[in-house]
């Protein structure tokens, strides 16, 4: 696998913008929407989002959530708990980030639905996820966990028990957009970006490969349904009394 260095020389060298494409929708969210004393839940965090950290001296307060607790964490206050019913009090959060959780979800729109329970009215959700429709995750859709788990311990030196399993149950544009808006979210941004090249550092060629094909994605219009990466922002709507009993 290779290290941070050799990935930074190569990135430089054949796509300098990579890093500004891939994490830029989510960055210009987080500083229109993170003002001084937001409160904010990292939803399926792991030890906790790292893309949250240059805000640390923003946030009033952040609560990371997963099902369970890692045995090194980056955040102070953590619950155990399950996304899809969220041990949480209605209307406490301004903002929610669910950083690649979402195809982990075996009832996404139950998860929805619980996210806008606890978001305060107005509220913002920020997501990235998969998109199910690039090939490369297709294809991940079919093969067991077994499978998951040596490929992303060779390309990324994940640990085994760090890959959980995955569902891919709202992980295309439509079908994301749709369930949110049922469950009384209203879309401000949903746009397709293309990281394949970040799953296949094993070596220069296969880096410097998926960089090109990344590069050459991100400028073709028609590729646009199947790259690799969706990145959403969301805002909850008013709710009636109705709307919430019909979710529920």
């Amino acid at each position: 696998m290779l290290d941070v260095k050799t990935k930074t020389r190569i990135k430089a060298k054949l796509y300098p913008k990579a890093d500004q494409t891939v994490f830029a929708p989510v960055e210009e969210a987080l500083n229109q929407y993170l003002c001084l004393g937001v409160r904010v839940l990292d939803a399926g965090c792991g030890k906790g989002t790292w893309i949250l950290r240059a805000h640390q001296q923003t946030i009033g307060l952040l609560i990371g959530l997963d099902s369970e607790a890692p045995e090194e964490r980056e955040i102070d206050r953590y619950i155990v708990g399950d996304l899809q019913r969220l041990p949480l009090t209605d209307d406490t959060f301004d903002v929610i980030i669910c950083y690649n959780a979402i195809e982990h979800l075996k009832q996404p729109k139950q998860a929805f639905a619980e996210f806008g329970r606890i978001l305060k009215e107005g509220g913002i959700l920020i997501f990235k996820t998969p998109c199910v429709m690039s090939p490369a995750f297709f294809l991940s859709r079919c093969l067991p966990l077994s499978w998951h788990k040596k490929f992303k311990g060779a390309s990324q030196r994940t640990q085994e028990k760090d890959v959980f399993l995955t569902y891919y149950r709202c992980n295309t544009r439509k079908r994301l957009d749709h369930t949110l808006k049922s469950v009384g979210f209203q879309r401000e941004t949903l746009v397709s970006i293309e990281q394949i090249y970040d799953y296949f550092t094993f070596n220069r060629i296969a880096y410097a490969a998926g960089l090109l094909v990344g590069r050459i994605m991100q400028l073709v219009p028609w590729t646009r349904p199947f790259r690799s990466q969706l990145i959403g922002v969301y805002h909850k709507l008013p709710y009636t009394e109705e709307a919430r009993g019909k979710e529920r």
